[in-house]
């Protein structure tokens, strides 16, 4: 494993409503990780759950930037909180308060992937934990699955998980805004999913194909997030919410048939940042921006019945 841990526990802690709160921090190659340990301190169970969050500056609770706050994984755990399940929540190298010591060049898909193991050690780790879970949401979905190979994961959760490579999920999003747009990108898609680095398109589509970021996107291409789940050899839960603008239910249906041993759950109404909202697009994105909404009904009760179960 490229990843030599050291931990630092911070003398940092803050109690909310029967909730204790403990910053950690986890040393990853070159990043240096920021992370909240949250412990339930009226019956605690022995299981903890490791979050792993949504693709771009999205951080440890679910937002992305000021714009979109809805701290959507905070309330998550949360809810676990009460239910008696800790989790550890964190911020992605180069996000929040997690440091990352390389230029953008340098980033790779596996370096998530790496964190991931490095705070999966410190959990197996402690002694209060026998049960470790993880989940992971939209991208998280596959580093949460690609993590979850460890027979120390006990059960895995993915929450608005892609069933495909994530060039072709470009390419179809590209294809709904303009045609013209996803034939030029296609070839360059092509390229780098098999590996190759590709010229400038020019604007707009220099957006997607940045030199800087080519790495990264063919470090994360190479995932087939169907084949990595079918190797999991674990109970998995696998939701999705009827309003998901940006993943839609047939992909957790996928994601279901090529697994040995899951569980589909949909939630009516619920959008891709776990709340309730309605189909029309600028209505929907509204949400992403309410931090005081509460998640849709059913979502955390689920969740906690998943994992209660033997």
């Amino acid at each position: 494993m490229r990843t030599q841990l050291a931990i630092i526990l911070l003398f940092t802690s803050i109690t909310v409503l029967s909730q204790k709160e403990v910053e950690l921090i986890v040393e990853s190659d070159s990043a240096t990780l920021s992370g909240t340990l949250l412990l339930p301190e009226e019956n605690p169970t022995k299981g903890v759950v490791l979050f792993f969050s949504g693709s771009g500056p999205t951080d440890r609770n679910g937002n992305t930037g000021v714009q979109y706050t809805n701290n959507s994984l905070k309330m998550v755990a949360e809810g676990l909180a009460e239910n008696g399940i800790a989790s550890l929540r964190f911020d992605k190298r180069g996000i929040g308060k997690s440091e990352f010591n390389g230029s953008e060049e340098d980033l790779l898909f596996d370096d998530f992937v790496a964190d991931g193991k490095a705070w999966l050690e410190r959990l197996k780790s402690d002694a209060r934990f026998e049960q470790i879970y993880t989940l992971g949401h939209s991208q998280g979905s596959l580093v949460a699955a690609l993590v979850s190979s460890d027979d120390k994961v006990n059960k895995f959760i993915s929450v608005a998980g892609i069933s495909v490579s994530a060039s072709d999920v470009i390419y179809t999003q590209l294809e709904a805004q303009s045609p013209f747009m996803a034939a030029a990108a296609a070839p360059k898609l092509d390229s780098l999913k098999a590996g190759f680095m590709v010229s400038d398109p020019g604007p707009p589509l220099n957006t997607i194909f940045r030199k800087e970021t080519q790495p990264f996107l063919i470090s994360w291409f190479a995932y087939d997030p169907r084949e990595v789940f079918s190797k999991l050899k674990k109970p998995i839960l696998i939701v999705n919410g009827t309003t998901d603008i940006q993943v839609a239910v047939g992909e957790a249906e996928k994601l279901h048939e090529s697994t040995r041993k899951s569980e589909l759950y949909i939630v009516e109404g619920m959008n891709h940042v776990l709340k309730d909202a309605p189909e029309e697009r600028m209505a929907n994105i509204a949400v992403y921006s309410e931090p005081e909404k509460p998640l849709s009904d059913g979502l955390v009760e689920h969740i906690v019945s998943f994992l209660s179960t033997e």
